[in-house]
């Protein structure tokens, strides 16, 4: 499909030292897809065409990788935390990964885009989003991520601490 959110470029979505990002997804078809960007300058989150889940940003050649192995038409909770020292995966509740062979700090600016990647390409996502959150300058600690993973949709956004961008698309 070739729908997606702009968030925009608000400024509470960049961050300096840390990043968490959570969401639930559902993929319907395979290769490489988008699950969000922010711009040129900033980082983008891809599942592959493996179903490892990508973080890469300008700057880095490489990719830090997952290592999971997601399934087609199978609906997955993701959390990532990066900060300057380590990025962690989570699937369902469960670290997956840690990467600390990180090259250089992850910006950011420009739109945040959920579902394609920048604003020219034709890279979408092929699948279902819910429940995304992005707290700037915060890492969720394990317990955090189990808890916010346990609670599923019963949590509220409104009461996490660093919540920059809170989405829950299965509202009417």
């Amino acid at each position: 499909t070739n729908g997606y959110i702009n968030c925009g470029s608000n400024a509470s979505l960049n961050f300096n030292n840390s990043i968490s990002i959570c969401f639930v997804m559902e993929k319907d078809s395979g290769g490489e897809q988008m699950v969000l960007s922010q711009s040129a300058s900033g980082y983008n989150v891809r599942i592959m065409a493996t179903g490892e889940i990508n973080i890469t940003a300008a700057g880095i050649a490489q990719a830090i990788s997952s290592g999971a192995n997601l399934q087609l038409n199978t609906k997955y909770w993701i959390a990532i935390t990066y900060d300057q020292t380590s990025a962690k995966f989570y699937v369902n509740g469960h670290l997956v990964s840690i990467s600390t062979d990180l090259q250089s700090n992850i910006g950011a600016g420009g739109a945040m885009l959920i579902g394609r990647y920048g604003v020219a390409a034709e890279e979408y996502f092929d699948g279902r989003f819910d429940d995304i959150r992005i707290y700037a300058n915060r890492v969720l600690t394990l317990d955090e991520v189990r808890d916010i993973y346990n609670d599923g949709f019963v949590r509220s956004v409104d009461s996490d601490t660093g919540l920059v961008l809170g989405l829950r698309l299965d509202e009417g």
